[in-house]
């Protein structure tokens, strides 16, 4: 028997795949050479073609993610165009209501003066 450590074969990886062979390995010891770097080989390829799928869906969901941010920032951009508005026409509202309050300051100044006139 061989002398070496126990390997766990639960693993999804690559390195699974390769314990799993080792595993086997142990309980058919009268495996060629040839037959052993087939095996691995195989099982290398089996644990790729996982890998290769996994890939596809993160791939997947990657696209959508990068679908939804430009949509977000769209919706983003559009919103700051309709508050640059508002902003501009509160600006506007602002420097006209100061243009009157000069005005009626003056007409208060103006009235006052007339009164003490006619009053005085």
């Amino acid at each position: 028997m061989y002398a070496v450590n126990p390997i766990p074969v639960h693993s999804s990886t690559v390195a699974g795949a390769l314990a799993r062979c080792v595993a086997s390995l142990r309980e058919k010891p009268s495996m060629e050479p040839t037959d052993i770097t087939i095996e691995i080989l195989k099982s290398i390829r089996d644990e790729l073609g996982g890998v290769r799928q996994e890939l596809v869906g993160i791939t997947g969901r990657m696209d959508r993610v990068e679908r939804r941010q430009t949509e977000a920032e769209l919706r983003v951009a559009t919103e700051f165009v309709a508050v640059s508005g508002v902003v501009r026409e509160m600006r506007d509202a602002y420097r006209e209501e100061r243009a009157l309050s000069h005005r009626v300051d003056d007409h208060e100044r103006r009235l006052s003066e007339m009164e003490r006139r006619v009053g005085g």
